[in-house]
This record gives C-alpha cells, sequence and structure tokens, in this order.
C-alpha cells in the first residue's frame, strides 16, 4: 500500500481501539482455554485419524517422521511440519494425544493474532478491529469445530486464512512478510495438499499484483527484498522441505513423485463444473449465515437462499474492485482481487477431489465468505473515515464489534469440546491384547484388519502398544496409515486379527484361531488364516 494511505488508515484513532483489537481477537478462545485449565491435558487413547497423528507425531520425536499424514488412497501429503510443529507440545505432556488439541489451540491463537497485525499493516488499526469481529463470528458461528482441531483436513483453515492477509501485504508492498508468507504455505500444503490450488492462487496474486505495479513504487520501495531477507525466505523453505525432498531423492518411487503421478493432468477433474460450483457456493454462505445467526435473524439455509447470498458476495467483490480502481485504493483493490481468484481456485480444487465429496474436505472453503466480508469492512470502514473522521468512525466501528463479540459468544452453539470423550471400548481392548501379548514369547506380531470397519480401533491398539513399549508389525495394506517404522521384517511372527461381529462369528469355528479380546463389536484372535 501506498504510504499515503497507511498514514491515513492510522491518523486519529484512539488509544483505546488498540486493547479492543487484541481483546476481540482473544476473546473466541476464551472458553476453550477455560476447558483446558479445568481438564488439563489427560491421558486418553486417541482412535482413527486421531490415533495415526499421533503416530506420525510419535515417530517425529525419533527423528524419523519424513512425510505428512496419511492419505486414502496410499500416499502421504506432502511434509511433516505438523508433527514436528506439534512436537514440543507432545513431548512437555508426557506423550499424551490430546497434546495435539493443545498444539492446535494455541496454534490457532498464535494465527488469530497474526492476522490481526497483518490487516493492521494492510489498512489500520479500524479495519483489524473489524476482521477481528469478523474472525470471532466465523470462528465461534460459522465452524464452531475449528479451534482444538487437530485433524489435518481441518488444521490448516486459520493458517489459509492468514496466507490471504500475508498475500494482501506482499502485493500491497510490504516485503518484509514474505518469510512468515514461505513458511505459512509451507505447512498448509504439507499438511493437506488439498489447500494447493488456494496457496498457488494467493502466491500468483501476491507476486503478479506485488510486481505488476512496481512502476507505481519508488525504487527504494522496490529494493526492500534485501539479500538477509531472501536468505531468509530461502532458508525457511529448505527447512520445511529438506525431510520430504531427501525422501523423494532416496526412496523409489518417492511420495512426491507418488502425488505427482496421482495428480497427473488426465486425473484432475473428477466432477463436473456443476456439482464443483454448488459445493463451493454451499459453504460461501457460512459466514453470511454465521452472522445473521449471530444478530438473532434466522434464515432458512435452502438453495435459493445460499446461491443469492453466494452471488451477492461475487457482486460486491466486483463492485469493491470497481470503486478501488476509480479511487486509487490498491489495498482495497488487492483484497477484492483475492477474493474473486480464491473462488475461482476453490471451484478448481473442488472439480479435482478424488472420490466423494465429503464434507470435511471442502470445510475450508467455508474462508472465501469470511473473506468476502472482509472486503466489505474494508469498504466500509474507509467510507466511514471519510464522512465521521478518524475519532467517531472508532467509537463506532469498536461498538458494532463489541456488540458483535458478545452476541456471537453468549449465542448458544453447539461448539465442539476442545478435548473428546474418551473411547472406553478401544482403551480396554488395547489393554486386554497387551495384557495377552506380555504372556507370549517376545516375537513382535503382525497387527492384520481382517474387516475394514474396525481399523480406528485397530490404529488404537498399534498407538497403545507402541507407546507401552511392545514391538509389533502392520500388514503392508495399512503401512501408509501407521509409518514405515511398523513395517513387516523377516521371520515367523504370529498373527492378531482384528474383526468385526461376523468375523467374530466365523473366527469361533475355526480351529486355527484363538481367542484374544474383544469390546463392542471389535473381535481379536491370533493365529493364521
Amino acid at each position: 500500500m501506498p504510504d499515503g494511505l497507511a498514514r491515513e488508515s492510522t491518523q486519529s484513532t484512539p488509544g483505546w481501539t488498540r486493547s479492543l483489537l487484541y481483546a476481540a481477537a482473544l476473546v473466541p478462545f476464551l472458553p476453550g482455554a477455560s476447558q483446558f485449565l479445568q481438564r488439563g491435558v489427560p491421558d486418553l487413547l486417541f482412535t482413527g485419524d486421531g490415533a495415526a497423528l499421533e503416530l506420525g507425531t510419535l515417530q517425529a520425536a525419533h527423528g524419523v517422521q519424513w512425510l505428512g499424514p496419511y492419505s486414502r488412497f496410499g500416499w502421504h501429503h506432502p511434509g511433516p511440519a505438523f508433527f514436528y510443529l506439534a512436537l514440543p507440545f507432545y513431548e512437555a505432556f508426557g506423550h499424551r494425544g490430546p497434546a495435539l488439541n493443545l498444539f492446535a489451540f494455541v496454534a490457532n491463537i498464535a494465527t488469530t493474532v497474526a492476522i490481526v497485525v497483518a490487516a493492521r499493516r494492510l489498512r489500520g488499526r479500524l479495519f483489524a478491529l473489524a476482521v477481528a469481529a469478523l474472525l470471532a463470528v466465523y470462528m465461534l458461528v460459522g465452524v464452531p469445530f475449528l479451534l482444538a482441531n487437530e485433524w489435518n483436513p481441518i488444521f490448516p483453515v486459520l493458517p489459509l486464512a492468514l496466507l490471504s492477509f500475508l498475500a494482501a501485504c506482499v502485493a500491497s508492498g510490504d516485503m518484509r512478510v514474505v518469510p512468515a508468507f514461505a513458511f505459512v504455505a509451507s505447512v498448509i500444503v504439507q499438511t493437506h495438499v488439498g489447500y494447493t490450488p488456494e496457496v498457488l492462487a494467493l502466491s500468483t496474486v501476491a507476486v503478479v499484483a506485488r510486481w505488476g505495479g512496481a512502476s507505481q513504487v519508488p525504487l527504494s520501495r522496490l529494493q526492500q527484498m534485501d539479500t538477509r531477507l531472501m536468505g531468509l525466505t530461502v532458508g525457511i523453505l529448505a527447512l520445511c522441505w529438506a525431510l520430504p525432498l531427501y525422501e523423494a531423492v532416496t526412496a523409489r518411487p518417492g511420495n512426491l513423485q507418488l502425488l505427482a503421478r496421482f495428480f497427473v493432468p488426465k486425473h484432475w477433474v473428477e466432477h463436473s463444473w456443476r456439482e464443483a460450483i454448488a459445493i463451493v457456493v454451499d459453504q460461501m454462505a457460512v459466514m453470511p449465515l454465521a452472522l445473521a445467526r449471530t444478530v438473532r435473524v434466522t434464515v432458512q439455509s435452502r438453495w435459493p437462499v445460499v446461491f443469492g447470498l453466494a452471488s451477492a458476495q461475487v457482486v460486491v467483490l466486483v463492485a469493491a474492485l470497481a470503486t478501488a480502481v476509480r479511487r486509487r485504493d490498491r489495498g482495497l483493490a488487492v483484497l477484492a482481487i483475492i477474493g474473486i481468484v480464491q473462488i475461482a481456485a476453490a471451484i478448481l480444487a473442488v472439480r479435482g477431489i478424488r472420490g466423494d465429496i465429503e464434507s470435511y474436505l471442502v470445510a475450508w472453503a467455508s474462508l472465501l465468505g469470511f473473506m468476502s466480508c472482509v472486503v466489505v469492512a474494508a469498504w466500509l470502514v474507509g467510507i466511514l473515515r471519510r464522512r465521521l473522521g478518524g475519532v467517531s468512525a472508532a467509537w463506532t466501528v469498536g461498538v458494532a464489534a463489541a456488540a458483535l463479540l458478545a452476541l456471537a459468544i453468549s449465542l448458544p452453539v453447539a461448539r465442539s469440546p476442545v478435548i473428546r470423550a474418551p473411547d472406553l471400548v478401544a482403551e480396554r481392548l488395547a489393554r486386554d491384547v497387551e495384557t495377552y501379548l506380555r504372556s507370549l514369547p517376545a516375537s513382535p506380531p503382525v497387527i492384520r484388519i481382517a474387516s475394514r470397519g474396525t481399523w480406528p480401533t485397530a490404529v488404537a491398539v498399534v498407538l497403545h502398544l507402541t507407546k507401552v513399549g511392545i514391538p509389533i508389525f502392520v500388514e503392508r495394506e495399512w503401512i501408509s496409515v501407521v509409518g514405515q517404522a511398523f513395517a513387516l521384517r523377516g521371520g515367523e511372527h504370529p498373527n492378531l486379527f482384528f474383526g468385526d461381529h461376523s468375523f467374530g462369528v466365523q473366527a469361533r469355528n475355526q480351529s486355527d484361531l484363538t481367542f484374544v479380546a474383544a469390546a463392542g463389536d471389535v473381535y481379536v484372535y491370533a493365529g493364521r488364516m
């Protein structure tokens, strides 16, 4: 942003707005913080994807986690950034699974504060205050499952919002945030490859808008990205990508090669334009509907309403861009362009989803509505400043932000607890299997999943046995889930079969299978099949 606009956005802003700004950023996290203070970090057993993520973090503690979380298609997401970032929390709390929830919670606090700081750098404190209030509505009402969610399809949602603001900063000439952009973009892509189209779109906007407007910027500003800044950025990228690149070079084939083969052009498009647009339109309505709920307005989320809300966002973005060009407001223009480009990238990303479009794979697209509201806030704050002056505009924005915060946090929404309830069935089964294995000779068993529906509990048992020091192997089909550390090596090993009720009935009639344990609808037998 030109210096004149930066000064205009901060002049005559009362000092009390600074305190309100950071209070607004932290208020959404108070209920979750209270839960952590009351419960601490309990020692409970994760199952399914949570157990797989904990296994990855446990292997990172031994320095052998080179890849990201597993994919249902047999490869891994590009890199292990999530595991190594979570590792200090995991170590500090004695290898307890809910430490990953605490990590996600703290990471989201840091991300939210960073968003507010980036918004302030973009257009001043009043705009940042409006962003903080909108973000609170988004987190508390729009996506109330977000704040302590460690699941890798969900964890990058707020970092993607931060990346949007960092892209706007770079596009507006603030080159000091380039290293932060490189780090956040790397973490997002490594944690879930489905975010890559959005990251590429934001990177393109940042580069094109930054250097496309270079002729309007003094030469001294073009030299801001000096050798030290470039070196820091390259160093961050090298640190983030060293392990996955090393794995790609040493493995045959490496994970990055598997990803490239999977996403070759002939396999890119899996869904129709109509289906992709419908999904994106539905997600774009999340934030406007959340705002309506926050101010206690009942709106039916039927297709005509949802489509109307999404269409209105597109119209507003185009109108904001036209107004920004006319008024030579580079900051507003950049935000509007980012909103438009993100919508297009989201449609392309959804078209490329392989298999069924599960809700957790597209939850990030709800950010599109949030970013549209951010553009409206930037537009309105500018109008208020011009018409009311700095002090009156500050009071108007401050009162509106405080009201939104109070309404959002008091709205009775079914928010996910920061720590899940213990899975007593899985814990009992894990203890029973442990007792059985301690009574056998030292040869490590091979975990085999006879009924696919039992895999979440089977992975939980693998996690438990690993944490109590019992060596085990896992059959080849599930190595991508639990990690290469469990790959079967030579020699004879006993088998442990995990199956459902039907398997249990069948196993009772086989003389070469020995009953080990059962809990809920999961049965464990030892022997040969």
